[in-house]
Protein backbone atom coordinates (compact mmCIF):
# COMPACT_ATOMS: atom_id res chain seq x y z
CA UNK A 1 0.00 0.00 0.00
CA UNK A 2 3.15 2.37 0.01
CA UNK A 3 2.44 3.57 -3.59
CA UNK A 4 -0.78 4.04 -2.68
CA UNK A 5 0.08 6.32 -0.18
CA UNK A 6 2.23 8.57 -2.44
CA UNK A 7 -0.48 8.42 -4.98
CA UNK A 8 -2.82 10.16 -2.63
CA UNK A 9 -0.47 12.52 -0.89
CA UNK A 10 0.54 14.04 -4.32
CA UNK A 11 -3.27 14.40 -5.54
CA UNK A 12 -4.37 18.15 -4.77
CA UNK A 13 -7.59 16.71 -3.40
CA UNK A 14 -5.52 15.59 -0.26
CA UNK A 15 -2.08 17.29 -0.62
CA UNK A 16 -2.64 19.20 2.56
CA UNK A 17 -3.33 16.48 4.97
CA UNK A 18 -0.68 14.84 7.09
CA UNK A 19 0.52 11.89 6.78
CA UNK A 20 -1.73 10.30 9.54
CA UNK A 21 -4.80 11.60 7.69
CA UNK A 22 -3.02 10.15 4.33
CA UNK A 23 -3.00 6.61 6.07
CA UNK A 24 -6.83 7.03 6.97
CA UNK A 25 -8.11 7.62 3.68
CA UNK A 26 -5.73 5.49 2.41
CA UNK A 27 -7.49 2.83 4.72
CA UNK A 28 -10.97 2.78 2.97
CA UNK A 29 -9.29 3.14 -0.41
CA UNK A 30 -10.00 0.05 -2.80
CA UNK A 31 -8.24 -1.02 -6.16
CA UNK A 32 -9.87 -0.99 -9.54
CA UNK A 33 -9.48 -2.04 -12.84
CA UNK A 34 -11.05 -1.33 -16.20
CA UNK A 35 -10.30 -2.37 -19.95
CA UNK A 36 -10.06 0.10 -22.69
CA UNK A 37 -13.21 1.48 -23.86
CA UNK A 38 -15.42 0.27 -20.68
CA UNK A 39 -17.17 3.31 -18.95
CA UNK A 40 -16.37 3.54 -15.79
CA UNK A 41 -20.00 6.07 -15.23
CA UNK A 42 -22.24 7.68 -17.90
CA UNK A 43 -22.93 11.55 -17.39
CA UNK A 44 -26.41 11.89 -15.26
CA UNK A 45 -25.55 9.20 -13.07
CA UNK A 46 -25.62 10.59 -9.12
CA UNK A 47 -21.86 10.16 -7.83
CA UNK A 48 -21.07 7.68 -4.85
CA UNK A 49 -17.48 7.58 -4.77
CA UNK A 50 -14.37 9.73 -6.38
CA UNK A 51 -11.31 7.78 -8.58
CA UNK A 52 -7.39 8.24 -8.18
CA UNK A 53 -5.51 7.19 -11.74
CA UNK A 54 -2.52 4.85 -10.76
CA UNK A 55 -2.39 3.44 -14.28
CA UNK A 56 -3.62 3.91 -17.50
CA UNK A 57 -5.45 7.19 -18.50
CA UNK A 58 -9.52 8.05 -19.25
CA UNK A 59 -10.73 10.50 -21.84
CA UNK A 60 -13.52 12.68 -20.17
CA UNK A 61 -16.36 13.38 -22.75
CA UNK A 62 -19.56 15.81 -22.99
CA UNK A 63 -22.90 14.55 -24.34
CA UNK A 64 -21.15 10.75 -25.02
CA UNK A 65 -24.74 9.56 -26.63
CA UNK A 66 -25.14 12.58 -28.64
CA UNK A 67 -23.91 13.05 -32.35
CA UNK A 68 -22.45 16.69 -30.95
CA UNK A 69 -20.29 14.96 -28.34
CA UNK A 70 -17.45 16.16 -26.97
CA UNK A 71 -14.13 14.97 -25.74
CA UNK A 72 -13.53 17.58 -23.16
CA UNK A 73 -9.94 15.98 -21.49
CA UNK A 74 -7.52 13.07 -21.32
CA UNK A 75 -6.75 12.31 -17.80
CA UNK A 76 -3.39 10.15 -16.47
CA UNK A 77 -1.81 8.48 -14.10
CA UNK A 78 -2.12 10.71 -10.50
CA UNK A 79 -4.86 12.44 -11.55
CA UNK A 80 -8.48 12.30 -9.65
CA UNK A 81 -12.15 12.51 -10.73
CA UNK A 82 -15.08 11.95 -9.91
CA UNK A 83 -14.37 14.00 -6.14
CA UNK A 84 -17.32 16.04 -5.63
CA UNK A 85 -19.09 12.82 -4.91
CA UNK A 86 -17.01 12.77 -1.95
CA UNK A 87 -19.10 16.30 -0.62
CA UNK A 88 -22.57 15.94 -1.75
CA UNK A 89 -24.62 13.81 -4.03
CA UNK A 90 -24.91 15.47 -7.15
CA UNK A 91 -25.72 13.72 -10.94
CA UNK A 92 -22.05 13.67 -12.67
CA UNK A 93 -21.38 15.96 -15.10
CA UNK A 94 -19.07 14.06 -17.71
CA UNK A 95 -19.02 10.25 -18.88
CA UNK A 96 -15.51 8.84 -18.55
CA UNK A 97 -14.49 6.28 -21.07
CA UNK A 98 -11.13 4.50 -20.39
CA UNK A 99 -8.57 5.01 -22.82
CA UNK A 100 -6.38 2.05 -22.25
CA UNK A 101 -6.41 -0.09 -19.06
CA UNK A 102 -6.45 1.55 -16.44
CA UNK A 103 -6.28 1.19 -12.72
CA UNK A 104 -7.87 3.09 -10.30
CA UNK A 105 -7.94 4.27 -6.56
CA UNK A 106 -11.71 4.63 -5.60
CA UNK A 107 -13.26 6.06 -2.32
CA UNK A 108 -16.76 5.98 -1.71
CA UNK A 109 -19.09 8.68 -0.08
CA UNK A 110 -20.02 6.26 2.82
CA UNK A 111 -16.68 5.56 3.32
CA UNK A 112 -15.28 8.80 3.45
CA UNK A 113 -17.68 10.10 5.95
CA UNK A 114 -16.59 7.59 8.59
CA UNK A 115 -13.12 9.45 7.84
CA UNK A 116 -14.25 12.46 8.22
CA UNK A 117 -16.08 11.69 11.60
CA UNK A 118 -13.01 11.09 13.17
CA UNK A 119 -11.28 13.81 12.02
CA UNK A 120 -11.77 17.39 11.85
CA UNK A 121 -8.47 18.26 10.14
CA UNK A 122 -9.38 15.93 7.28
CA UNK A 123 -12.69 18.38 6.89
CA UNK A 124 -11.09 21.75 7.02
CA UNK A 125 -7.88 20.78 5.10
CA UNK A 126 -10.72 19.03 1.93
CA UNK A 127 -12.77 22.52 2.09
CA UNK A 128 -9.35 24.46 1.40
CA UNK A 129 -8.45 22.26 -1.54
CA UNK A 130 -12.10 22.29 -2.91
CA UNK A 131 -11.67 25.81 -2.70
CA UNK A 132 -8.72 26.17 -4.00
CA UNK A 133 -9.99 23.99 -6.73
CA UNK A 134 -12.41 26.20 -7.19
CA UNK A 135 -10.51 29.14 -7.49
CA UNK A 136 -7.96 27.35 -9.90
CA UNK A 137 -10.15 26.73 -12.21
CA UNK A 138 -12.17 29.57 -12.13
CA UNK A 139 -9.44 32.15 -12.65
CA UNK A 140 -8.34 29.23 -15.77
CA UNK A 141 -11.88 29.59 -17.14
CA UNK A 142 -11.55 33.35 -16.46
CA UNK A 143 -8.39 33.23 -18.53
CA UNK A 144 -9.62 31.36 -21.46
CA UNK A 145 -13.07 33.49 -21.32
CA UNK A 146 -9.86 36.91 -21.28
CA UNK A 147 -8.27 35.17 -24.44
CA UNK A 148 -11.57 34.19 -25.92
CA UNK A 149 -12.62 37.73 -25.79
CA UNK A 150 -9.40 39.42 -27.31
CA UNK A 151 -9.24 37.12 -30.20
CA UNK A 152 -12.89 37.65 -30.90
CA UNK A 153 -12.19 41.28 -30.85
CA UNK A 154 -9.16 40.53 -32.94
CA UNK A 155 -11.32 38.73 -35.29
CA UNK A 156 -14.36 41.26 -35.43
CA UNK A 157 -11.67 44.26 -36.40
CA UNK A 158 -10.66 42.40 -39.02
CA UNK A 159 -13.84 41.49 -40.25
CA UNK A 160 -14.74 44.92 -40.16
CA UNK A 161 -11.61 46.15 -41.90
CA UNK A 162 -12.48 43.25 -44.53
CA UNK A 163 -16.15 44.25 -44.93
CA UNK A 164 -14.45 48.17 -45.17
CA UNK A 165 -12.48 46.96 -47.80
CA UNK A 166 -14.66 45.07 -49.54
CA UNK A 167 -17.12 47.99 -49.54
CA UNK A 168 -14.63 50.57 -51.00
CA UNK A 169 -13.58 47.72 -53.48
CA UNK A 170 -17.04 47.32 -54.48
CA UNK A 171 -17.80 50.66 -54.68
CA UNK A 172 -14.79 51.08 -57.00
CA UNK A 173 -16.12 48.75 -59.16
CA UNK A 174 -19.23 50.36 -59.64
CA UNK A 175 -17.83 53.86 -60.23
CA UNK A 176 -15.44 52.39 -62.58
CA UNK A 177 -18.30 50.88 -64.21
CA UNK A 178 -20.15 54.11 -64.67
CA UNK A 179 -17.54 56.03 -65.18
CA UNK A 180 -16.89 53.48 -68.42
CA UNK A 181 -20.42 53.76 -69.62
CA UNK A 182 -20.07 57.34 -69.34
CA UNK A 183 -17.28 57.01 -71.40
CA UNK A 184 -18.80 55.09 -73.98
CA UNK A 185 -22.00 57.83 -74.09
CA UNK A 186 -19.55 60.74 -73.55
CA UNK A 187 -17.92 59.33 -77.14
CA UNK A 188 -20.81 59.22 -79.04
CA UNK A 189 -21.89 62.51 -78.09
CA UNK A 190 -18.42 63.68 -79.19
CA UNK A 191 -18.70 62.18 -82.32
CA UNK A 192 -22.16 64.06 -82.98
CA UNK A 193 -20.85 67.15 -82.20
CA UNK A 194 -18.08 67.27 -83.74
CA UNK A 195 -19.96 66.89 -86.97
CA UNK A 196 -20.96 69.93 -85.80
CA UNK A 197 -18.56 71.50 -84.86
CA UNK A 198 -17.26 70.64 -88.49
CA UNK A 199 -20.13 72.21 -90.39
CA UNK A 200 -19.41 75.22 -87.82
CA UNK A 201 -15.83 75.56 -88.48
CA UNK A 202 -16.24 75.00 -92.32
CA UNK A 203 -18.82 77.80 -93.26
CA UNK A 204 -17.69 80.18 -90.64
CA UNK A 205 -14.23 80.15 -92.50
CA UNK A 206 -15.20 80.66 -95.88
CA UNK A 207 -17.91 83.29 -95.07
CA UNK A 208 -15.47 84.96 -92.98
CA UNK A 209 -13.18 85.15 -95.89
CA UNK A 210 -15.91 86.36 -98.31
CA UNK A 211 -16.03 89.44 -95.90
CA UNK A 212 -14.23 92.53 -95.90
CA UNK A 213 -12.01 92.87 -93.04
CA UNK A 214 -13.84 96.38 -93.06
CA UNK A 215 -17.21 94.62 -92.31
CA UNK A 216 -18.64 95.30 -88.75
CA UNK A 217 -19.64 91.08 -89.30
CA UNK A 218 -16.20 90.49 -89.82
CA UNK A 219 -15.14 90.67 -85.63
CA UNK A 220 -18.27 88.73 -85.04
CA UNK A 221 -17.77 85.53 -87.25
CA UNK A 222 -14.33 85.72 -85.51
CA UNK A 223 -15.71 85.97 -81.99
CA UNK A 224 -17.99 82.90 -83.58
CA UNK A 225 -14.80 80.78 -85.07
CA UNK A 226 -12.79 81.70 -81.19
CA UNK A 227 -16.21 80.33 -79.58
CA UNK A 228 -15.76 76.93 -81.65
CA UNK A 229 -12.02 76.29 -81.36
CA UNK A 230 -12.87 76.62 -77.38
CA UNK A 231 -15.81 74.25 -78.21
CA UNK A 232 -13.54 72.08 -80.13
CA UNK A 233 -11.47 71.79 -77.10
CA UNK A 234 -14.03 70.76 -74.82
CA UNK A 235 -14.73 68.13 -76.78
CA UNK A 236 -11.06 67.36 -76.64
CA UNK A 237 -11.30 66.91 -72.93
CA UNK A 238 -14.31 64.93 -73.64
CA UNK A 239 -12.60 62.08 -75.78
CA UNK A 240 -9.36 62.34 -73.34
CA UNK A 241 -12.05 61.60 -70.73
CA UNK A 242 -13.71 58.37 -73.07
CA UNK A 243 -9.80 57.39 -73.51
CA UNK A 244 -10.20 58.62 -77.67
CA UNK A 245 -8.22 61.14 -77.22
CA UNK A 246 -4.96 61.49 -78.14
CA UNK A 247 -2.33 64.24 -76.60
CA UNK A 248 -1.25 66.83 -79.18
CA UNK A 249 1.83 68.60 -76.95
CA UNK A 250 2.75 71.90 -79.51
CA UNK A 251 4.73 74.96 -78.06
CA UNK A 252 2.42 76.95 -76.31
CA UNK A 253 2.45 80.02 -73.49
CA UNK A 254 0.19 79.06 -70.55
CA UNK A 255 -0.70 82.44 -69.34
CA UNK A 256 -3.10 83.10 -72.41
CA UNK A 257 -5.03 79.97 -71.06
CA UNK A 258 -4.70 80.76 -67.64
CA UNK A 259 -5.93 84.49 -68.61
CA UNK A 260 -8.92 83.15 -70.54
CA UNK A 261 -9.90 80.64 -67.12
CA UNK A 262 -10.10 83.57 -65.00
CA UNK A 263 -12.24 85.40 -67.04
CA UNK A 264 -14.57 82.45 -67.24
CA UNK A 265 -14.55 82.00 -63.53
CA UNK A 266 -14.91 85.58 -62.65
CA UNK A 267 -18.80 85.12 -64.66
CA UNK A 268 -19.87 82.19 -63.60
CA UNK A 269 -18.79 81.68 -59.68
CA UNK A 270 -20.80 83.72 -57.14
CA UNK A 271 -20.09 87.25 -56.10
CA UNK A 272 -18.93 85.87 -52.47
CA UNK A 273 -15.74 84.08 -54.35
CA UNK A 274 -13.20 86.64 -54.37
CA UNK A 275 -10.55 85.47 -57.72
CA UNK A 276 -7.01 87.56 -57.82
CA UNK A 277 -4.66 86.90 -60.53
CA UNK A 278 -0.89 87.24 -60.83
CA UNK A 279 0.17 86.20 -64.10
CA UNK A 280 3.75 87.01 -65.58
CA UNK A 281 2.99 88.01 -69.07
CA UNK A 282 6.51 87.04 -69.75
CA UNK A 283 6.11 83.37 -68.99
CA UNK A 284 8.31 81.32 -71.49
CA UNK A 285 6.59 78.41 -73.34
CA UNK A 286 6.03 75.03 -72.33
CA UNK A 287 5.38 71.39 -75.02
CA UNK A 288 1.87 71.09 -74.00
CA UNK A 289 -1.78 70.36 -74.41
CA UNK A 290 -3.65 72.80 -74.52
CA UNK A 291 -6.87 71.35 -73.32
CA UNK A 292 -5.18 69.69 -71.06
CA UNK A 293 -3.78 72.83 -69.19
CA UNK A 294 -7.47 74.28 -69.06
CA UNK A 295 -8.28 70.80 -67.84
CA UNK A 296 -6.30 71.23 -65.07
CA UNK A 297 -7.17 74.90 -63.90
CA UNK A 298 -10.60 74.07 -64.50
CA UNK A 299 -10.48 70.80 -61.95
CA UNK A 300 -8.39 72.65 -58.92
CA UNK A 301 -10.18 76.09 -59.47
CA UNK A 302 -13.93 74.11 -59.09
CA UNK A 303 -11.64 72.32 -55.86
CA UNK A 304 -11.08 75.38 -54.77
CA UNK A 305 -14.46 77.14 -55.12
CA UNK A 306 -15.85 73.99 -53.33
CA UNK A 307 -13.47 74.57 -50.55
CA UNK A 308 -14.91 78.52 -49.76
CA UNK A 309 -18.68 77.72 -51.02
CA UNK A 310 -20.59 77.66 -47.91
CA UNK A 311 -18.20 80.69 -46.56
CA UNK A 312 -16.96 82.65 -49.43
CA UNK A 313 -13.03 83.65 -49.85
CA UNK A 314 -10.48 84.62 -52.15
CA UNK A 315 -8.87 82.15 -54.92
CA UNK A 316 -5.22 82.89 -56.42
CA UNK A 317 -4.16 81.91 -59.66
CA UNK A 318 -0.63 82.67 -60.36
CA UNK A 319 2.16 82.05 -62.86
CA UNK A 320 6.11 83.15 -62.78
CA UNK A 321 9.19 81.85 -64.33
CA UNK A 322 11.04 79.47 -61.95
CA UNK A 323 14.53 78.14 -62.21
CA UNK A 324 15.50 74.76 -59.56
CA UNK A 325 19.13 74.14 -59.19
CA UNK A 326 20.68 71.81 -57.01
CA UNK A 327 21.58 74.27 -54.44
CA UNK A 328 18.14 76.01 -54.12
CA UNK A 329 16.01 73.28 -54.66
CA UNK A 330 12.32 73.85 -54.70
CA UNK A 331 10.35 74.38 -51.38
CA UNK A 332 7.40 72.58 -52.81
CA UNK A 333 9.34 69.43 -54.33
CA UNK A 334 12.63 68.15 -52.98
CA UNK A 335 13.20 65.85 -56.13
CA UNK A 336 12.78 67.71 -59.16
CA UNK A 337 15.48 67.69 -62.33
CA UNK A 338 17.18 71.01 -62.36
CA UNK A 339 16.41 73.29 -64.75
CA UNK A 340 13.93 75.87 -66.21
CA UNK A 341 9.93 75.44 -64.88
CA UNK A 342 6.75 77.36 -66.11
CA UNK A 343 5.04 77.77 -62.42
CA UNK A 344 1.49 77.91 -62.04
CA UNK A 345 -0.24 78.44 -58.40
CA UNK A 346 -4.09 78.14 -57.55
CA UNK A 347 -4.49 78.47 -53.75
CA UNK A 348 -7.95 78.82 -51.78
CA UNK A 349 -8.76 80.50 -48.26
CA UNK A 350 -11.38 77.98 -47.53
CA UNK A 351 -11.43 74.78 -44.79
CA UNK A 352 -8.27 73.58 -45.73
CA UNK A 353 -7.37 69.37 -44.58
CA UNK A 354 -5.22 66.98 -42.58
CA UNK A 355 -1.87 65.51 -43.41
CA UNK A 356 -3.59 62.42 -43.73
CA UNK A 357 -5.81 64.19 -46.78
CA UNK A 358 -3.14 65.73 -48.78
CA UNK A 359 -1.22 62.72 -48.61
CA UNK A 360 -4.23 61.04 -50.36
CA UNK A 361 -5.81 63.72 -52.63
CA UNK A 362 -4.24 62.37 -55.86
CA UNK A 363 -5.57 58.80 -55.29
CA UNK A 364 -8.38 57.68 -57.97
CA UNK A 365 -11.88 57.88 -56.27
CA UNK A 366 -11.14 59.42 -53.25
CA UNK A 367 -12.41 62.47 -52.38
CA UNK A 368 -13.28 64.79 -49.24
CA UNK A 369 -16.84 66.25 -50.84
CA UNK A 370 -20.25 65.08 -50.06
CA UNK A 371 -22.35 62.35 -51.97
CA UNK A 372 -23.07 63.93 -55.29
CA UNK A 373 -20.64 66.49 -55.60
CA UNK A 374 -17.36 64.85 -56.83
CA UNK A 375 -16.16 61.35 -58.60
CA UNK A 376 -13.05 61.38 -56.72
CA UNK A 377 -11.12 61.46 -60.09
CA UNK A 378 -10.67 65.06 -60.87
CA UNK A 379 -7.23 65.37 -58.91
CA UNK A 380 -6.27 62.04 -60.03
CA UNK A 381 -6.96 63.21 -63.59
CA UNK A 382 -4.86 66.84 -63.20
CA UNK A 383 -1.76 64.17 -61.44
CA UNK A 384 -1.65 61.69 -65.00
CA UNK A 385 -1.94 65.16 -66.93
CA UNK A 386 1.24 67.05 -65.32
CA UNK A 387 3.26 63.76 -64.95
CA UNK A 388 2.91 63.03 -68.98
CA UNK A 389 4.08 66.54 -69.48
CA UNK A 390 6.93 65.46 -67.31
CA UNK A 391 5.63 68.00 -64.75
CA UNK A 392 5.48 67.84 -61.10
CA UNK A 393 2.76 68.64 -58.61
CA UNK A 394 2.43 69.15 -55.09
CA UNK A 395 0.17 70.35 -52.53
CA UNK A 396 0.35 72.17 -49.05
CA UNK A 397 -2.73 72.93 -46.79
CA UNK A 398 -3.83 72.99 -43.00
CA UNK A 399 -7.28 72.83 -41.16
CA UNK A 400 -8.52 76.09 -41.23
CA UNK A 401 -5.81 77.82 -42.99
CA UNK A 402 -6.77 77.15 -46.94
CA UNK A 403 -4.76 75.36 -49.60
CA UNK A 404 -2.47 75.73 -52.27
CA UNK A 405 -1.27 73.65 -55.40
CA UNK A 406 1.94 74.17 -57.37
CA UNK A 407 2.15 72.86 -60.54
CA UNK A 408 5.46 72.93 -62.55
CA UNK A 409 5.78 72.50 -66.41
CA UNK A 410 9.27 72.25 -68.12
CA UNK A 411 10.31 74.98 -70.00
CA UNK A 412 11.63 75.13 -73.67
CA UNK A 413 14.78 76.10 -73.76
CA UNK A 414 15.21 76.56 -77.66
CA UNK A 415 14.17 79.65 -79.40
CA UNK A 416 10.81 78.90 -81.24
CA UNK A 417 8.38 80.60 -83.23
CA UNK A 418 4.99 80.58 -81.46
CA UNK A 419 3.23 83.05 -84.76
CA UNK A 420 4.55 80.72 -87.19
CA UNK A 421 1.38 78.59 -87.46
CA UNK A 422 -1.00 81.58 -87.08
CA UNK A 423 0.97 83.56 -89.84
CA UNK A 424 0.40 81.07 -92.64
CA UNK A 425 -1.99 82.60 -94.60
CA UNK A 426 -0.99 81.04 -98.19
CA UNK A 427 -3.02 77.95 -98.35
CA UNK A 428 -1.79 75.01 -101.31
CA UNK A 429 -3.83 74.61 -104.04
CA UNK A 430 -4.49 71.79 -106.84
CA UNK A 431 -6.33 70.48 -109.59
CA UNK A 432 -6.90 66.86 -108.83
CA UNK A 433 -9.88 64.95 -108.60
CA UNK A 434 -11.70 64.38 -104.79
CA UNK A 435 -13.72 61.85 -104.14
CA UNK A 436 -15.57 62.83 -100.53
CA UNK A 437 -17.88 59.90 -98.32
CA UNK A 438 -20.25 61.15 -95.94
CA UNK A 439 -23.01 59.89 -94.72
CA UNK A 440 -24.00 63.69 -93.68
CA UNK A 441 -25.07 65.52 -96.07
CA UNK A 442 -23.96 68.71 -95.11
CA UNK A 443 -20.62 67.70 -93.95
CA UNK A 444 -20.01 66.40 -97.75
CA UNK A 445 -21.43 69.28 -99.47
CA UNK A 446 -19.35 71.92 -97.23
CA UNK A 447 -16.49 69.96 -97.68
CA UNK A 448 -16.87 70.69 -101.61
CA UNK A 449 -17.30 74.45 -101.51
CA UNK A 450 -14.13 74.22 -99.25
CA UNK A 451 -12.05 72.57 -101.54
CA UNK A 452 -13.18 73.66 -104.65
CA UNK A 453 -12.09 77.43 -104.57
CA UNK A 454 -8.65 75.91 -104.43
CA UNK A 455 -8.92 74.48 -107.49
CA UNK A 456 -10.08 70.80 -106.79
CA UNK A 457 -12.36 69.24 -108.40
CA UNK A 458 -14.72 67.44 -106.16
CA UNK A 459 -17.60 64.97 -106.31
CA UNK A 460 -19.19 63.46 -103.18
CA UNK A 461 -21.75 60.40 -102.02
CA UNK A 462 -23.95 60.22 -98.98
CA UNK A 463 -23.54 55.97 -99.17
CA UNK A 464 -20.56 54.17 -98.70
CA UNK A 465 -21.99 51.40 -101.09
CA UNK A 466 -23.14 54.31 -103.58
CA UNK A 467 -19.07 55.47 -103.49
CA UNK A 468 -18.23 51.93 -104.17
CA UNK A 469 -19.99 51.26 -107.22
CA UNK A 470 -19.03 54.67 -108.44
CA UNK A 471 -15.38 53.94 -108.32
CA UNK A 472 -15.70 50.24 -109.41
CA UNK A 473 -17.31 52.02 -112.76
CA UNK A 474 -14.52 54.42 -112.77
CA UNK A 475 -11.11 53.71 -110.99
CA UNK A 476 -9.14 55.67 -112.73
CA UNK A 477 -11.19 59.28 -112.27
CA UNK A 478 -10.35 60.37 -108.70
CA UNK A 479 -6.74 60.81 -107.07
CA UNK A 480 -8.06 61.10 -103.73
CA UNK A 481 -10.71 60.27 -101.57
CA UNK A 482 -12.02 61.16 -98.20
CA UNK A 483 -14.04 59.07 -96.53
CA UNK A 484 -16.28 59.28 -92.69
CA UNK A 485 -15.48 56.49 -90.54
CA UNK A 486 -18.35 55.88 -89.12
CA UNK A 487 -21.02 55.04 -91.57
CA UNK A 488 -24.66 53.01 -92.04
CA UNK A 489 -24.21 49.93 -94.19
CA UNK A 490 -20.28 49.88 -94.76
CA UNK A 491 -17.77 52.04 -92.44
CA UNK A 492 -15.18 54.14 -93.65
CA UNK A 493 -12.28 51.85 -93.05
CA UNK A 494 -14.11 49.36 -95.27
CA UNK A 495 -14.96 51.35 -97.66
CA UNK A 496 -11.09 52.10 -97.64
CA UNK A 497 -10.48 48.60 -97.73
CA UNK A 498 -12.62 47.92 -100.81
CA UNK A 499 -11.05 51.19 -102.60
CA UNK A 500 -7.09 50.07 -102.36
CA UNK A 501 -7.88 46.32 -103.01
CA UNK A 502 -9.66 47.87 -106.79
CA UNK A 503 -6.60 50.53 -106.96
CA UNK A 504 -3.67 49.64 -104.92
CA UNK A 505 -2.35 53.11 -105.07
CA UNK A 506 -4.98 55.34 -104.12
CA UNK A 507 -4.25 57.47 -101.30
CA UNK A 508 -7.38 57.49 -98.65
CA UNK A 509 -7.94 60.27 -95.69
CA UNK A 510 -10.25 59.05 -93.30
CA UNK A 511 -11.72 61.37 -91.44
CA UNK A 512 -14.21 60.98 -88.07
CA UNK A 513 -14.93 62.77 -84.87
CA UNK A 514 -14.64 60.12 -82.60
CA UNK A 515 -13.42 56.20 -82.95
CA UNK A 516 -11.99 53.62 -80.34
CA UNK A 517 -11.69 50.92 -82.97
CA UNK A 518 -8.91 52.58 -85.64
CA UNK A 519 -5.26 52.84 -84.53
CA UNK A 520 -2.30 53.35 -86.30
CA UNK A 521 -1.14 49.82 -87.11
CA UNK A 522 -4.61 48.96 -88.55
CA UNK A 523 -4.29 52.29 -90.25
CA UNK A 524 -1.12 51.23 -92.19
CA UNK A 525 -2.19 47.80 -93.28
CA UNK A 526 -5.38 48.92 -94.99
CA UNK A 527 -3.58 51.67 -96.82
CA UNK A 528 -5.06 54.87 -95.11
CA UNK A 529 -2.57 58.00 -95.99
CA UNK A 530 -3.89 59.98 -92.71
CA UNK A 531 -6.30 60.24 -90.19
CA UNK A 532 -8.22 63.19 -89.79
CA UNK A 533 -9.94 63.99 -86.54
CA UNK A 534 -13.21 66.41 -86.81
CA UNK A 535 -13.30 69.21 -86.28
CA UNK A 536 -10.53 70.16 -88.91
CA UNK A 537 -9.97 73.94 -90.58
CA UNK A 538 -9.62 74.55 -94.31
CA UNK A 539 -5.81 75.08 -94.33
CA UNK A 540 -4.63 72.76 -92.32
CA UNK A 541 -6.51 69.94 -94.50
CA UNK A 542 -5.74 71.74 -97.83
CA UNK A 543 -1.81 71.29 -96.53
CA UNK A 544 -2.90 67.39 -95.51
CA UNK A 545 -4.49 66.95 -99.10
CA UNK A 546 -1.55 68.55 -100.67
CA UNK A 547 1.20 66.53 -99.21
CA UNK A 548 -0.57 63.37 -100.00
CA UNK A 549 -0.65 63.88 -103.63
CA UNK A 550 2.88 65.68 -103.91
CA UNK A 551 4.28 62.43 -102.25
CA UNK A 552 2.57 59.89 -105.18
CA UNK A 553 4.58 62.15 -107.86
Amino acid sequence: MENHFHFLKNAYFFRTLSDEDIVKIQAVCKEEQFNTNEIVFFEGDMGDRCFIILKGSVEIWKDYNSPERDMLAVYKSGQLFGELALIDQSPRGATIVVRESVNLLSITRADFDRVLAGSVTISISIMKSISAMIREQTEHFLDNLRTSKNRLSMAYAQLRKEVEERKQLEAQLLQAQKMESIGTLAGGIAHDFNNILFIIFGYTQMTLEMMPETSPFHNNLKEVLNAAERAKSLVQQILTFSRQGSQELQPLQIQFIAKEVVKMLKSSLPASIKIKQNIDTNCGPVMADPSQIHQIIMNISTNAYHAMEEKGGTMEISLDNININIQSPSEDIHNMIPGPYVRLSISDTGCGMTRELTERIFDPYFTTKTQGKGTGLGLSIVHGIVKSHSGYISVKSEPGAGTIFYIYIPMLTSSIDLTQKASEKSVPTGKEQILIVDDEQPIAKMLQKMLEPLGYNVEYKTSSMEALLEFEKHPEKFDLVITDLNMPGMTGDELAKALVRIRSDLPVILCTGFSEIITEEKMKAIGIRELIMKPVVKNELARIIRNILESRE
